[in-house]
């Protein structure tokens, strides 16, 4: 389990950066003071992209409620959008060596309050290492998002620790000797799981990494292989990426696409000037249906079968993906 940091008088952000060159960052709370006025934090030596904790001391700030907020300077001189994050600030005065006393967690907006949830069996000591079995039963099969927090001994729960996973109920798998998945599409590469034979049922809980993937819609499927070497079918799911600290706009946030459920034509437009050089459109399962390498702002897509599909835009430097609907 991952550790769980609480917010006390003292905030903790992670933020992962995209850009061409990164030179400065700054951050203020709450209040603007104006860009290049903010606090300043350090910046890494870096090719055009960061990935760094920073910790921000709010021991001066009111008890409640405060908005952190950050941007970043290229070598071009020029500041990013802003990246908010809301924090929360407790005046409860902590000890060295706080014992954590409890844990509890939580699926997808299932939340019923502070020490209302599950609860997860942990060791008395300050801070322990848990490994725990979580039952999924109940769950649909696809993408769910698991939230963890924990108290310590002064009563004071941490935010909230959340992980995305997969979920596949295949029923007896007493002859499954093989189970893999794939993000888009099998080109991409396939990752294998292990399948344990003595599992009377199989009900796994997959956590998959997500780096580098585009802003914008994905497909995540799965698939399981018998002791005859037969696959079966792909389990697809559509998940969603979402945006980064950039300087500028980004592609995804710069599209509009329009109409969507479309039934012949899809448009897009951009509001910023960008030049496609690949444009692809996949089905559910990540197989390639349509692709351009032509800079085009429509699409004549009426051949396609009512459903859903993936379009991806490429430029030179930026690339996203939106789910799109054929009716």
């Amino acid at each position: 389990m991952k550790k769980i940091y609480f917010i006390i008088c003292t905030g903790f952000f992670i933020i992962n950066i995209n850009a061409q060159s990164i030179t400065s960052a700054e951050y203020f709370i709450d209040q603007d003071p104006g860009i290049g006025m903010g606090n300043s934090l350090s910046v890494n030596v870096n090719t055009g992209s960061i990935n760094q904790s920073y910790t921000i001391s709010m021991a001066a700030e009111d008890e409640g409620v405060h908005l952190i907020t950050f941007r970043v300077k290229d070598d071009l001189g020029r500041w990013s959008l802003n990246d908010k994050q809301w924090v929360y600030v407790s005046k409860t005065n902590t000890v060295s060596n706080s014992v954590i006393l409890a844990a509890e967690y939580f699926f997808d907006d299932g939340d019923l309050g502070f020490g209302d949830n599950l609860p997860l069996s942990i060791p008395n000591e300050a801070n322990p290492t848990v490994t725990s079995t979580i039952s999924t039963t109940g769950l649909d099969s696809g993408i769910h998002i698991l939230y963890v927090r924990v108290k310590n001994s002064e009563d004071t729960w941490s935010l909230y620790d959340r992980q995305l996973i997969y979920i596949s109920e295949i029923g007896n798998v007493s002859n499954i000797v093989a189970f893999q998945y794939y993000i888009d599409s099998e080109a991409n590469g396939v990752t294998d799981v292990s399948v344990n034979p003595s599992e009377a049922s199989l009900n796994r809980v997959i956590n998959f990494n997500t780096t580098g993937l585009a802003q914008g819609d994905h497909v995540f499927c799965v698939r399981t292989k018998n002791e005859n070497e037969n696959w079966s079918l792909y389990d697809c799911e559509i998940f969603t990426i979402s945006g980064q600290l950039s300087v500028g706009e980004s592609l995804y946030d710069s599209i509009h696409i329009n109409p969507n459920p479309f039934i012949n034509t899809i448009n897009f437009e951009a509001s910023r000037a960008v030049t496609f050089q690949v444009i692809t459109v996949f089905d559910i399962t990540g197989k390639e249906v349509y692709t351009s390498s032509e800079d085009l702002r429509s699409l004549e897509l009426g051949d396609l079968e009512s459903g859903i599909y993936i379009l991806s835009l490429s430029t030179e430097n930026e690339k996203a993906t939106f789910k799109i609907v054929k009716q």
